[in-house]
């Protein structure tokens, strides 16, 4: 063997976690991801710093899920919440690694949502981002038939023909094949001649594996998971680009995403 040659460095994947069925999806998804070979996961628990704010306003209120009843919200409590979410999500992410065979570390970060997810996503790889509707709720029941129904609903991939649009494709090719469910390529174009052209190229880079092919004449992040939504979605792989790594579009991303989402790099 050469003795410049090194082996392949391991795959970078980021884990976004929040709570309840979040955190469950997203681990699904890891699970699925073993087939990559070498991978180092870092599970990220969330603390939004905005409910830290919220919860200081004097018109905040809790609502009790069981009894309906209202009651202040402290910060403190909300701390609390979090401490006892963040060691729930370390633990269900440790052993969801370790059985998947997966090198990991775990840490807990508090910020911006949306900064955040900027600052993982330009370390990583691969970022696996769960539900982001149910990223806030503190106390959501894990819905595990939720769980078993995205991991057997279609891969979705958006493809514009980028070098990061291109891996996300491959990924998600192998996602799909994986886990024996449909592929569904959006075709990110603004004519639908250059949609037939970046669709060949799509045909192209999967090399004879059978997909669906859809236009998606715009990109904006409610267009493209209301998309997503009638594809019904499973998955959503996108490539990390200039604009997705924009903080408005972050800011979407984790306000309406409904199902786990994976950015690839």
């Amino acid at each position: 063997m050469n003795g410049d040659q090194r082996e392949p460095r391991a795959v970078r994947i980021t884990l976004l976690l929040g709570g309840g069925e979040a955190t469950r999806s997203a681990l699904e998804l890891l699970t699925q991801l073993a087939w990559k070979g070498s991978i180092e996961a870092l599970g990220i628990f969330i603390e939004d710093s905005s409910l830290l704010r919220l919860a200081q306003m004097p018109f905040s209120r809790e609502l009790c899920r069981v009894t309906h009843a209202e009651a202040p919200l402290e910060k403190a409590d909300l701390e609390r919440q979090l401490r006892i979410q963040a060691r729930t999500a370390k633990l269900a992410f440790e052993s969801a690694a370790a059985q998947a065979g997966i090198n990991h570390a775990f840490l807990t970060r508090r910020g911006g949502l949306a900064a955040l997810l900027q600052q993982a996503a330009q370390e990583m790889d691969l970022m696996i981002l769960g539900p982001a509707h149910r990223l806030r709720q503190l106390s959501e029941p894990v819905s595990l038939t939720a769980i078993a129904r995205h991991s057997r609903q279609p891969v979705v991939a958006l493809y514009d023909g980028t070098e990061s649009a291109e891996r996300a494709l491959l990924t998600a090719k192998q996602l799909a094949e994986a886990g024996d469910r449909q592929l569904t390529v959006l075709i990110a174009a603004e004519e639908r001649d250059a949609a037939g052209v970046l669709q060949q190229r799509a045909i192209q880079t999967l090399a004879g594996s059978v997909a669906r092919y859809r236009f998606a004449a715009a990109t904006d992040i409610a267009t493209l998971l209301e998309t997503s939504r009638s594809e019904h979605a499973g998955t959503l792989v996108m490539g990390v680009s200039e604009n997705l790594l924009k903080t408005r579009f972050l800011q979407e991303l984790s306000r309406r995403l409904e199902f786990p989402a994976l950015l690839v790099r």
